[in-house]
């Protein structure tokens, strides 16, 4: 399944705000940079393979339904 929403506003923006918004819509699960910091050892090296150009949104995005915050939001034409 792919991400139906993607957020493109940066941290400190409102998007925790959003992210909770979006799981009571039943919007989510919503990966936001909390995932990342909770799955480092997974989704760290994921992350630096999309900036060296090899995107996999289906390791770093499964189970999501949207996105929002760094470092997805860098990412959105990709996205």
């Amino acid at each position: 399944m792919s991400l139906r929403i993607i957020g493109t506003g940066f941290g400190r923006t409102g998007t925790y705000s959003l992210k909770a918004a979006l799981e009571q819509l039943n919007l989510g699960p919503c990966y936001h940079m909390e995932h990342v910091l909770q799955n480092m050892p997974t989704h760290v090296p994921l992350w630096n393979s999309t900036i060296d150009g090899d995107v996999n949104t289906e390791k770093l995005f499964e189970g999501m339904l949207s996105a929002v915050d760094w470092p997805s939001a860098s990412f959105y034409q990709e996205l």
